[in-house]
């Protein structure tokens, strides 16, 4: 029989063990906090591309880590700022979260700190960073190219620790300005988008082909107008880039009429409506899986690879008023914006919950770059466009070809088979009537005389013009079909309208409308004289210069005129030439220095402003008549030289008309730096596929 203890004896034990048993329960749990804590930790986080008012912070971590951002300018003694303009990527590389935070509307040369908060901590030790000084000039470039992953971020640090972070996008190259500075590369994160392609195509392919009649869009559609991005050859090349294994598969080229004008006729941006059908499907891609969602409508009652029926219901339900009564009943308190609610619901289902919103920001990410390559431009909510295409469906028929993932099919056109892209138009009947006589100047002797001046046909049934001394029809005298023109020399020409400027401004119509001068050479999209206004930023800025019709309030019409005009808050206006700024005059002391010039309509000019600078005018763009062959270097050349052939720097690099051009540049204000596109020897591009714009200036280089 085995002796018992006395509980008297055990009393001491059991007291010790009460005592230290919260304490292990303690440290335990401490340790445990501990342990989330490291867990939560940001790694790798860097600050890159700091401007003079912009900074970029990239930070990674590891799922289900949701961060928030702050920052504040360190000599402030107030709270914090919310950072609320983040894109979160998945990195390849690490398998983690990048988060990726722009930073705008900083103040030149000033120290900024930043914390990033997790759940359980916030980390904020050593986060800080200096703006830049506002330069007063931009230095050529000397430029750097290199090779990359495509979809990655290529981080350049040089000896000062000076930081840029490059995205290499769809087509894996990059180019920057080194400053004569040796810089060292490193592939910071690869967040390409066709993984999760992927896992959303089931990348089995089970039999040799799925919806063999192909993606049944309407081809044969007449477009006159497309007033927004992208182009259907930017559109064509993502596409086919798509999907590596299968880049004959996808429908860019036979649907893209119909997605641009079923996107425009919804009021919907065709960019975004772009970027979701690559996302969803690579373009109907077919050919590539079995279970394609063209635009990602997935439900068991409605219908897969059926372009019309999945990019209608789109249209209607989740793009409905620009996608705001898509997002209605998501949760707006959580701190996640339209952008991010609405990509919650799309690819979650789930627009309530903070795990659910951080998904809809990681996938309107992806959809934002997309966007990007499309457009140029960043995606913002709501996603609505005005402005008609003018489209017309009369002669359009529904694709039947169907595309493999090494070839593409030949569309047939029922209405013209011999030719499957351009569908037979009807020609419109003309009239039978009686002409009439046009007036005339005057007469002499009771005879009828020439005109002095053009005469206009503007009768349905066609007019007779009356040339020399006429005594009866038919001497001296020409048919004029109705809108056409009786010339003093004796001609019948076809009646264009003009550039009209009267006291009231500027307008585009018929010459014989026009009751002041009519301006030459002058295109309608020009020809807007209304009061309107030139808009300065702080910084770098760039000026196609206008014909001023109001110089008497606003004499802007020399760069001189233009910083006093201003007092002096336009510090600095110059314009390049052969690699040298031929022209420039600057505000240094408070004095103006250099020779003055005139600021030629149809030039481009830099304007470096102070602070914010508005100036009401009256006036219109005229057409440049630079010619940029006679160039050499680098030289700031007018936007509408290269735009009036494409929209895309990596087009007018392709274009054989410009094969004197190899290198062309584009100033960022945000990054205070240069983006460029770039061709070789070889006809390699390099660098960024830059969309053309008026807001920014383009400089071109002419090999010498």
């Amino acid at each position: 029989m085995e002796k018992s203890i006395p509980l008297k004896k055990l009393l001491p034990y059991i007291l010790a063990a009460l005592i230290i048993l919260p304490i292990l329960i303690t440290i335990f749990f401490q340790n445990f906090k501990i342990v989330t804590i490291l867990k939560e930790k940001p790694s790798e986080t860097i600050v890159a591309n700091i401007s003079s008012t912009s900074a970029q912070i990239y930070t990674k971590t590891v799922d289900p880590n949701i961060y928030r951002l702050y920052y504040k300018k360190t000599s402030d003694t107030g709270l914090f700022r919310n950072a609320d303009d983040i894109k979160i990527y998945r990195d390849n590389l690490s398998d983690k979260k990048l988060y990726v935070l722009t930073l705008d509307n900083l103040e030149p040369g000033s120290e900024y700190q930043f914390k990033i908060e997790s759940q359980n901590n916030t980390w904020e030790e050593g986060f800080l960073f200096t703006t830049k000084n506002i330069a007063n000039e931009i230095a050529l470039p000397n430029i750097e190219t290199g090779n990359g992953t495509e979809q990655s971020f290529v981080l350049l640090t040089n000896s000062n620790n000076e930081k840029i972070m490059l995205d290499t996008q769809y087509h894996g190259t990059w180019a920057f300005d080194n400053k004569n500075e040796a810089y060292t590369s490193t592939e910071y994160a690869n967040y390409t988008s066709k993984n999760d392609l992927q896992v959303k195509l089931n990348n089995l392919i089970a039999k040799p082909a799925y919806a063999e009649s192909g993606a049944n869009c309407k081809m044969g559609i007449n477009v006159s107008n497309f007033p927004l991005a992208p182009s259907k050859a930017k559109v064509v090349d993502i596409i086919g880039r798509w999907v590596g294994s299968c880049p004959k598969g996808g429908y860019g080229n036979e649907c893209y009429e119909d997605v641009y004008c079923k996107a425009m006729a919804a009021g919907v941006k065709p960019g975004f409506v772009f970027a979701i059908w690559s996302n969803e499907s690579g373009g109907s891609n077919y050919a590539y899986s079995p279970n394609v969602e063209d635009f990602g409508i997935h439900a068991s009652t409605f219908p897969k690879r059926d372009f019309t029926a999945q990019i209608e219901r789109f249209l209607s339900v989740q793009a409905a008023g620009g996608g705001s009564s898509y997002i209605s009943a998501c949760n707006k308190s959580a701190g996640y914006n339209e952008l991010s609610q609405w990509g919650a619901r799309f690819w979650q289902g789930d627009c309530q919950t903070p795990q659910g919103l951080e998904k809809g920001l990681e996938y309107i990410t992806q959809i934002g770059t997309i966007y990007n390559w499309y457009t140029n431009s960043t995606l913002t909510f709501p996603f609505s466009a005005s402005g008609g295409a003018s489209c017309s469906y009369s002669s359009a028929y529904t694709n039947t070809a169907y595309n493999s993932c090494t070839a593409q099919g030949t569309p047939t056109n029922p209405t013209n088979p011999t030719d499957p892209t351009n569908p037979t138009e009807p020609i419109p009947p003309g009239g039978d009537g009686v002409k009439k006589w046009l007036p005339v100047t005057g007469t002499m002797g009771g005879k009828k005389i020439s005109p002095e001046v053009d005469r206009y046909c503007t009768d349905p049934d066609g007019c007779i013009c009356i040339w020399k001394y006429n005594i009866k029809p038919g001497e001296t005298t020409k048919n004029a079909s109705n809108g056409y023109t009786c010339t003093p020399d004796m001609k019948v020409i076809k009646t264009v309208k003009s550039c009209c400027q009267t006291k009231d401004g500027l307008s585009f119509i018929w010459p014989y409308e026009c009751k002041g001068e009519i301006l030459k050479d002058i295109p309608e999209s020009s020809c807007k004289a209304t009061e309107s206004e030139i808009k300065f930023t702080k910084g770098i800025n760039f000026l196609e210069a206008l014909t001023i019709l109001n110089k008497e309030e606003s004499p802007i019409d020399t760069a001189k005129g233009l910083i006093q005009h201003t007092n002096n808050r336009i510090i600095a206006v110059g314009l390049l030439r052969n690699d040298v700024w031929g022209k420039i005059l600057k505000v240094e002391k408070g004095e103006i220095k250099g020779e003055d010039f005139n600021l030629d309509p149809g030039e481009t000019y830099l304007v470096i402003a102070k602070e914010d600078v508005v100036i009401p005018i009256q006036g219109f763009k005229s057409e440049t008549t630079l010619d940029m062959k006679t160039l050499k270097g680098w030289n700031l050349v007018p936007v509408s030289l290269l735009k009036s052939a494409s929209n895309s720097t990596k087009s007018i690099l392709q274009n054989t008309t410009y094969t004197y051009i190899n290198q062309i540049a584009q100033w960022q204000e945000k990054q205070s730096l240069f983006k460029y596109t770039l061709r070789d020897k070889s006809n390699q591009i390099y660098g960024d596929d830059l969309r053309i714009s008026d807001s920014k200036g383009i400089f071109v280089r002419i090999p010498q």
